[in-house]
């Protein structure tokens, strides 16, 4: 795959879709699966993007949702604080009602530690639990995937996995904020 990265160097809110477009608009993904949905602002531009270039497209969405608490927060190192499943689902429901009725879905709730299977995806994101032991099993249920990202490479377990499997750092301009990727 040859992807144009941005080159811009301010990162302001939603400058992740600059590096996620351009490997969309590459691969044509007719498979997403998105680690730490939150409150699907992402699942809503990714779906919204991917749907440019397929005729059919199937999302899963994995996060804690309103399981999350103060010590899931600290073990997984999250900031963010609790996602809402419902949120997600309304995001998605309103793309397929109003844009793309070939779009499948599938939301869990939970710790991907339990929910999360061995798939294969044309694109995944991974943001949701950043200790080390998160990350690596989010990774090994996911490696067969053409594209992985992964948010936060900045947090020391994240770059600490990513550097062991050869994920490449898109950030390489001074900044708080980071993301890798891994293309296979």
């Amino acid at each position: 795959m040859n992807i144009k990265w941005p080159n811009n160097n301010i990162l302001e809110l939603g400058w992740r879709n600059d590096y996620f477009f351009a490997v969309i608009k590459e691969l044509k993904p007719k498979s997403i699966c998105e680690i730490g949905c939150h409150v699907g602002l992402t699942t809503q531009a990714l779906v919204l993007e991917a749907i440019k270039y397929t005729d059919e497209l199937y999302f899963a969405g994995y996060d804690l949702f309103e399981l999350a608490n103060d010590y899931t927060h600290k073990k997984e190192i999250n900031g963010k604080g609790s996602g809402s499943f419902n949120r997600v689902k309304r995001r998605l429901e309103g793309i397929k009602k109003n844009h793309f009725n070939n779009l499948k879905y599938d939301l869990y709730k939970g710790d991907t530690n339990s929910t999360l299977q061995s798939q294969k995806f044309d694109f995944v994101f991974i943001d949701g639990g950043h200790s080390y032991d998160t990350v690596k099993h989010d990774y090994e249920k996911l490696k067969d995937s053409k594209v992985i990202f992964f948010d936060d490479y900045d947090i020391a377990d994240v770059k600490r996995f990513c550097d062991e499997i050869g994920a490449k750092n898109l950030i390489e301009f001074k900044s708080k904020k980071k993301l890798a990727v891994l293309i296979k």
